[in-house]
């Protein structure tokens, strides 16, 4: 009607002025010539390229391959090249350094597993699995500790189901709705008899998340610094900026602990909280639990914010608080800093129930010269944190331990600024304990890296070295001027002595030593 009526308007002009009439005639057409391009426009699909375009880049990506330590089975996970439009187009919610899909409750930009496939033996042939969710989208694996059942999260159009699958029947089963909270990321953590897993559920009637440009604020958002010192921060992106960020983020991170059984049955484990992490011990009596602690900080993410960390038994009962700490937005200056709070809560792998944490003894200032940055305790049953014992000091910030037996480790430390990193080897069991250097070295110097040490399971399914006698042994990626020639040395902790066992001859390609099947 608007076309016409302008033509009519037009008309009545036509014989007053033919250059006027010109003029308004070219500037109608262009009108329509636009408004035919717009409405041609919000019609418009996505197109598929030319065939020659399209079978460049539309290729199915080689599956990547899970495997157990027992090379039983093999799971063959395959994944599209590219994610959907209908992945990348949803709608994403930025809050205190982490960006999920609020639809879903999930992280943002998850590339799904669409198929999976399982090998039995390292001879077999990949088969399908029965039972499978149609059109599923799969995500988070995990081998259950005695290796027989394989968990994994799929998500529907509400939110995010767990399911396992008994590898030896090939069959896949559903444990729960689609109720999981996986914007942590992790969603589930096997029980150590392999017989359930707790699960990170979003409570019943868990209100929507709050939309900023549908509240009407009440008054200005204003950060006023009163108290505290100053400090130099880093940067980070879609942090905490209002009250309405702080709600949107407590929706996001609210969980309840479920403890499933295979049947899929249900029981509430932990009431409530801000859930960051759940460990088990090796014997499964006791449970490492984290929280998010508040007030939630403006200037780190989450990963940085207060934290409280505690004891729980195998029934979900708190037995101890072992550590609370303020968020870690005003430390000192360098790469090297950290919390003056006890840190690093983690069960030792060869014992069935020790706790060990760290603590730094430089204040977390590296500018602070002292003889040792770090030391590490241990604590055992009752597990009374006063009563946690020093067994050995790191010279530099601690990396990390590696258990082997009850009266062996290693232990490393690094620091930054020197890009050095030193190994040694110690006793655990001894009372402030000292411990002996092993390697020193430049961790950008490629060519003279050691490796690192191979690993099996012991009667607790956890990890531990692989020793014969008093020798480790080290899968290396063997860099070197003539090119990268993966190798496996033994090593001895005694007498430090390097015997090598295999080094790839192959030079047309690149070989990747993945385990040692047998030392023998």
């Amino acid at each position: 009607m608007k076309f016409f009526t302008s033509i009519t308007q037009i008309s009545l002009i036509w014989g007053c002025n033919k250059e006027i009439m010109r003029k308004t005639i070219f500037s109608f057409l262009v009108a329509c010539s636009f408004a035919n391009l717009a409405l041609s426009q919000q019609g418009t699909l996505y197109q598929t390229p030319s065939k020659e375009i399209l079978d460049l880049v539309d290729v199915d990506r080689a599956p990547s391959i899970l495997r157990n330590s027992k090379f039983t089975f093999f799971v063959y996970v395959y994944s599209p090249m590219y994610r959907s439009i209908e992945d990348v187009s949803q709608n994403e919610l930025r809050v205190g350094g982490a960006r999920i899909y609020p639809k879903t409750n999930t992280r943002a930009g998850i590339n799904f597993a669409t198929k999976l496939e399982i090998q039995t033996g390292s001879t077999g042939t990949p088969a399908a699995i029965n039972g499978l969710p149609t059109n599923g989208k799969y995500f988070g694996f995990g081998f259950s500790p005695d290796e027989n059942y394989l968990a994994f999260n799929n998500v529907t159009e509400k939110g995010v189901e767990l399911w396992v699958i008994d590898l030896a029947k090939k069959q896949a089963k559903k444990l729960t709705a689609d109720v999981l909270n996986a914007n942590m990321g992790t969603t589930y953590v096997w029980s150590q008899d392999s017989k359930s897993l707790l699960t990170y559920q979003r409570p019943a009637n868990t209100p929507d998340y709050a939309v900023k440009s549908e509240i009407t604020p009440v008054g200005p958002t204003i950060l006023e610094a009163t108290a505290g010192k100053e400090t130099q921060n880093r940067t980070y992106p879609d942090l905490i900026k209002s009250k309405t960020d702080e709600l949107n983020f407590e929706l996001m991170m609210t969980t309840e602990i479920h403890k499933v059984d295979l049947t899929g049955k249900s029981t509430l484990w932990a009431a409530k909280d801000l859930y960051k992490g759940i460990s088990f011990s090796p014997d499964g009596k006791y449970a490492i639990v984290q929280t998010i602690a508040k007030p939630f900080s403006y200037l780190v993410p989450f990963s940085m914010f207060g934290e409280k960390t505690m004891l729980f038994d195998e029934n979900g009962k708190e037995i101890a608080t072992l550590e609370t700490r303020a968020a870690l937005d005003n430390l000192p200056k360098g790469f090297m800093s950290t919390t003056t709070a006890k840190r690093s809560f983690t069960w030792r792998s060869d014992v069935p129930s020790s706790i060990y944490f760290v603590q730094a003894l430089d204040n977390g200032d590296p500018a602070n010269k002292v003889e040792f940055r770090d030391e590490i305790f241990r604590l055992e049953a009752p597990f009374t944190i006063q009563n946690a014992q020093s067994i050995t000091k790191t010279q530099q910030r601690y990396a990390g331990i590696s258990w082997a037996k009850n009266d062996l480790a290693l232990i490393a430390d690094s620091w930054y600024d020197t890009r050095n990193s030193k190994s040694y080897v110690f006793n655990p069991n001894q009372v402030n304990g000292t411990s002996t250097l092993l390697t020193d070295r430049n961790t950008q110097d490629k060519y003279a890296d050691p490796g690192s040490p191979e690993f099996v399971k012991n009667q607790y399914n956890k990890y531990v070295l692989l020793m014969d006698g008093d020798n480790i042994y080290l899968n290396g990626e063997g860099h070197s001027p003539k090119g990268q020639f993966p190798f496996i040395n033994q090593f001895n902790l005694k007498t430090k002595q390097t015997k090598e066992i295999y080094r790839s001859k192959v030079t047309d390609k690149v070989e990747k030593i993945l385990d040692i099947i047998d030392i023998k």
